[in-house]
């Protein structure tokens, strides 16, 4: 049922009294083409009937003088035909479908019905025309019937694979293709304040409220309904009628605890809302509560998903970058995931691995895996112990391995993360550490030892030098005393140089430059170089930085560097000495000067080039082995570095770095 404020053929009688008599009002009411019953709302007692009502309801005239509205309708129909009947205000038009009329023998016919509202002074009439439902256009109810059919079944198509709240917008497009209105409106249930608040429209009538109040009379009943001529009695029906709707229909949208919304449709046109409309309305709002569900459901499910793949991407993040070997088994303890880390340990890839058992992959030097799940499987951690693995290739690994089990929501085992730390750093340094220690401890009891042996020493010596004195050349015991001053002279070096390697001197620093200290050494090995046939290289920059140094100490470096530089060369060779800002790639983090001692000897051995600094290696057959620890020990007490280039039947080069005087660096 619809109505509208629309002109009709029944306007033209509005401002005609309505009498029997009145020859123009009999003849425009009988050129209609419909069957006409003028009423009196009040009583329900027809006024006047066309022929053609009498020829449809089978009625003589004068039946109708004793017969009223109620008996010409279905009784399951008249009480609510009747009341629109009677409350249809003067100038509206109202129409009404799939209405029974009961005809005079008795049958039911299905109708059509158009009403206006007449009035003439204080008299108000009722125009009913009627035409039999047969009458209508068979195409119009069709393509109507069908547009409803394929709106709703692209509606149900696409409530599945609802994913985003753009689905709404189009799924009330299609609401109201079913549907066949004019505007459609979805407002959603709004807390602050109470009620409900717009959310989605199309063709929103400018006058349509906003919001509705909780307390609104649409909002009493599941469905309702208001048409043209009746009390607007809500929010929605004053808007309707101010808009001039003939018809407006909603319906709340609920899941089974809560209000979720109102589903709004609205018709301009008498004759445009289908007969079923009630009941489509209905469906559509129980089609948009499933959607909001579907909807609900699918965030849900996104959001988990989403929040799953980040977890998954920080773990698989995690296990990249750390330099900690992951494995994660199953529950039957076969290996189903490791990180990079894990295959370079042991030496396994992933797809080697997939499945496979613990056993096979961690193996130890002792029993390891069947233990490490056994614990695992009982929902214990596995504290940890340290062992050597055999990778892959056979190499021994030290490894600390550590393990904890992975439970689900009930907790019950599905597998464990086995996480396994190198040990092979802290291995080696352990061993360094330990060198050290015995290396501090050699050096208290070589000072310990050089202390006690230089008194008797000397005592050696003093009573050597009497016997030189008793025995004369050419006494044969004053060559063999001679002798034994050598060797005593060569001890008591040996001592000293033990002193000076195990036992820190007194250093007293001060800003210098270099550069004279260098030169003044170089001067007093002048006359042996020439000796020796050994060409001196000379590249001192004069401008070198100054440094903080003890100057008696750095004599003694480059005293024992030149030494050792003369020895390798023996005859014929050449010696360059270089100084200068420090540019070198392996020159410490800030400002360095560079110190450059090289020979054209025949090379240090790449075994011994990595101890070269350490006591008592040597490459020389009466050497101590202690010129090049002591020199290491002076630079670094100078917060400085060495280090040494060696290429065989080439040369040797020493690279010494100190740091510039803070002065002279700013």
């Amino acid at each position: 049922m619809s109505y509208t404020r629309k002109t009709s053929p029944l306007d033209l009688l509005n401002n005609l009294r309505p009498q029997q008599n009145d020859e123009r009002y009999r003849d425009i009411v009988e050129e209609l083409v419909d069957a006409l019953f003028l009423v009196k709302p009040i009583s329900g007692a027809f006024f006047y009937v066309n022929d053609k009502a009498l020829a449809f309801s089978g009625y003589a005239r004068a039946d109708f003088n004793t017969l009223h509205l109620v008996d010409i309708f279905s009784p399951d129909q008249s009480a609510e035909v009747l009341k629109i009947i009677y409350n249809v205000e003067a100038g509206v038009n109202y129409s009404l479908r799939n209405i029974l009329f009961r005809a005079r023998s008795g049958v039911l016919i299905p109708i059509d019905i158009r009403l206006s509202g007449c009035t003439r002074g204080d008299e108000d009439f009722v125009m009913i025309l009627i035409r039999e439902y047969t009458q209508r256009t068979p195409t119009q109810s069709l393509n109507r019937h069908r547009a409803s059919i394929t709106a709703l079944g692209e509606m149900i198509e696409a409530l599945p694979h609802a994913v985003s709240d753009d689905v709404i917008e189009h799924t009330l497009g299609m609401a109201r293709q079913m549907l066949g209105a004019d505007s459609v409106i979805l407002y959603w249930r709004s807390v602050n304040p109470m009620g409900l608040r717009i959310g989605r429209a199309i063709n929103f009538p400018s006058k349509f409220p906003s919001h509705i109040a909780a307390d609104d009379p649409d909002l009493k009943s599941a469905a309702f309904s208001w048409r043209l001529g009746e009390r607007p009695t809500s929010a929605l029906a004053r808007a309707a009628r101010a808009e001039n709707f003939a018809a407006i229909h909603s319906h709340v949208i609920s899941d089974r605890l809560s209000l979720l919304g109102l589903f709004v449709v609205m018709y301009a046109e008498p004759d445009s809302q289908p007969p079923d409309t009630t009941a489509l309305t209905a469906i559509a709002a129980h089609y948009f509560s499933a959607l909001l569900i579907q909807l609900r459901r699918t965030q849900t499910a996104q959001g988990i998903e989403t929040y799953a793949s980040e977890v998954s991407q920080q773990l698989e993040a995690i296990m990249s970058q750390t330099n900690e070997g992951i494995l994660r088994i199953n529950a039957t303890g076969g290996v189903v995931d490791l990180n990079s880390a894990a295959e370079s340990l042991l030496g396994f890839h992933l797809e080697d691995m997939v499945n496979e058992p613990l056993e096979d992959v961690l193996v130890a030097s002792q029993p390891l895996a069947s233990q490490l799940i056994e614990t695992l499987k009982r929902g214990a951690r596995w504290d940890g112990v340290e062992t050597d693995l055999v990778r892959r290739d056979g190499e021994s690994l030290a490894a600390f391995v550590r393990a904890t089990p992975l439970l689900d929501r009930n907790n019950v085992f599905i597998g464990g993360l086995i996480v396994i730390t190198d040990r092979r750093q802290q291995k080696f340094f352990q061993t360094q550490s330990d060198h050290l220690e015995r290396r501090a401890w050699l050096g208290d009891v070589s000072a310990i030892f050089a202390h006690d042996v230089r008194n008797p020493l000397n005592g050696i010596s003093t009573g050597l030098g009497l016997f030189a004195t008793k025995f004369l050349p050419p006494d044969p015991l004053a060559e063999r005393v001679s002798m034994m001053q050598a060797e005593v002279v060569r001890i008591d070096q040996l001592v000293n140089n033990v002193l000076l390697a195990v036992k820190s001197s007194e250093t007293h620093y001060q800003q210098t430059s270099l550069v004279p200290l260098l030169t003044r050494t170089l001067i007093r090995w002048a006359p042996r170089l020439a000796k020796l046939n050994i060409q001196l290289e000379k590249e001192i920059d004069p401008n070198t930085p100054q440094v903080m140094a003890d100057l008696n100490q750095m004599d003694q470096v480059f005293t024992n560097l030149i030494v050792n530089a003369v020895d390798a060369i023996g005859n014929d060779g050449t010696l360059s000495i270089k100084s200068f800002k420090a540019t070198h790639p392996q020159t410490p983090r800030g400002n360095f000067i560079e110190l450059i001692f090289s020979d054209t000897g025949p090379g240090i051995p790449l075994e011994i080039q990595q101890r070269i600094f350490d006591p008592f290696i040597t490459t020389k057959a009466d050497g101590t082995g202690l010129g090049l620890a002591i020199t290491k020990r002076i630079v670094n007490a100078h917060k400085g570095s060495i280090f040494v280039e060696s290429f065989s039947g080439i040369g040797t080069a020493f690279h010494i770095f100190l740091p510039i005087a803070e002065k002279e660096s700013n």
